[in-house]
């Protein structure tokens, strides 16, 4: 089975869990225990745990870090979600056929498809093409109150972006590229807190091993070691691109916890590359920025309406 691009579900982790237990318990969801009320609205375990459970999965896939208050972060996704829910039902925001159609029609094009060949696609992973467009209706429903309530207020001022140029940070990204090598110790996707320990353990051993004798490590079978070629910073996942930062080459990152177990990323060199042309460069640096400030601007529009609502959570552990 073929992988589609993450736009095909609108890279809407927390979407797709609400829709697919909605749509699996709407007969049974009277006797569904209630892990929070937003408003005049719930949200209920079984959605909840499908929502940890895509989350797993996507943290495993992207190499992301588990947060130590994990539930309640994802739970706390599931909530803001419902709150921009109620607001774009409250200000009649919809999304018509026409809308609908045309988004489909972009997701297809990127996944290089025609639009039968999509909406087939979609059914052999589980979902059904009503349910698809559905769950694809909602997501731009949430994208049109975001624009008009968060994205349109966004500016960046040719100040903004020249002082963001020249921040140590931006020339270190744009650069330079870094040749990575990746030693996982690899966790279930269940892991009960003894296998998470033994395997934090063991990732200990080599990091010491390795950082007293660099060329002594030995293969293991259930350790898996991957040359992750040269990447640019912006290319390197989050969970290990701040680190990168304060290594020479040769260096070895410190274990790091991620979705499928325990990583030890090793700097083998660093080089120095200038590729693009200035406009390219601005055009990048101008998209980061305003993404950069779009996420402060919603975390703070996303605070305002909590504030506003009534919010009352059951989740326990």
């Amino acid at each position: 089975m073929m992988k589609l691009s993450k736009q095909i579900f609108c890279g809407a982790l927390l979407s797709v869990a609400l829709s697919m237990s909605t749509f699996a318990q709407a007969q049974s969801e009277s006797l569904d225990k209630i892990v929070a009320v937003v408003n005049d609205g719930v949200i209920t375990q079984s959605q909840f745990s499908q929502a940890l459970s895509i989350a797993k999965k996507q943290l495993a896939a992207t190499h992301a870090a588990m947060p130590a208050d994990f539930h309640k972060v994802i739970l706390n996704q599931l909530i803001d979600r419902q709150l921009q829910l109620q607001l774009a039902h409250t200000a009649g925001i919809e999304v018509d056929n026409k809308t609908l159609n045309t988004a489909i029609a972009g997701i297809a094009q990127q996944n290089k498809m025609s639009v039968t060949e999509l909406l087939k696609e979609v059914t052999l992973q589980g979902m059904s093409v009503a349910q698809y467009k559905s769950e694809l209706s909602t997501e731009l429903t949430i994208q049109k109150l975001q624009q008009q309530e968060v994205a349109s207020k966004v500016v960046i001022t040719p100040e903004e972006l020249k002082a963001y140029m020249h921040s140590a940070k931006w020339q270190v990204r744009n650069d330079r590229e870094y040749r990575l090598e990746d030693i996982l110790i690899p966790l279930s996707d269940s892991p009960n807190k003894s296998e998470t320990l033994a395997a934090e353990k063991q990732a200990q051993a080599i990091y010491t091993q390795l950082k007293t004798h660099p060329n002594s490590y030995q293969r293991d079978a259930n350790i898996e070691k991957n040359d992750l070629g040269w990447r640019t910073l912006a290319q390197i996942p989050t969970i290990f691109s701040d680190k990168i930062l304060l290594l020479k080459k040769h260096d070895l990152m410190k274990p790091v916890l991620a979705g499928n177990g325990y990583h030890i990323v090793i700097l083998t060199d660093i080089r120095d590359i200038n590729t693009q042309t200035a406009a390219n460069h601005s055009k990048e640096a101008e998209q980061m920025l305003y993404q950069k400030k779009f996420t402060e601007e919603m975390q703070n529009w996303l605070s305002k309406i909590r504030s506003q609502a009534f919010i009352n959570t059951q989740l326990q552990g």
